[in-house]
């Protein structure tokens, strides 16, 4: 039991950090532009380490806010930008299951 209270703390943890440098790989296309618009490119990726460090403190906030931030990118890309709906969920799903994990271990523990 012990080792899947362990996998739970850490996996949500180690996906934060892997989905915010995955994110963050998109905002190199911008250096031939300029500092400035490489550093508004990395806004995203602050975000996501604002939210990582609250749902590491407090996950069951944490993961709500998770969930709140795949369902604003999911709306704003489908609805407002037209996209397809399953180029969105290739950024929100993993949110989503982030999130998850985070309440996850936030409700095991209680």
């Amino acid at each position: 039991m012990a080792e899947v209270g362990k996998a739970l703390y850490w996996t949500p943890r180690i996906l934060g950090i892997l989905f915010i440098l995955f994110i963050s790989i998109f905002s190199f296309d911008a250096l031939e532009e300029g500092i400035v618009i490489w550093l508004m490119n990395l806004i995203p990726s602050l975000l996501l380490v604002v939210v990582l460090l609250v749902a590491w403190k407090y996950e069951l906030i944490g993961g709500m806010i998770y969930f709140l931030l795949a369902l604003a990118f999911f709306v704003e890309t489908v609805a407002v930008r037209g996209q397809e709906w399953w180029a969105a969920s290739i950024i929100a799903v993993p949110v989503c299951l982030i999130g998850a994990l985070f309440i996850a271990n936030a409700k095991m523990k209680k």
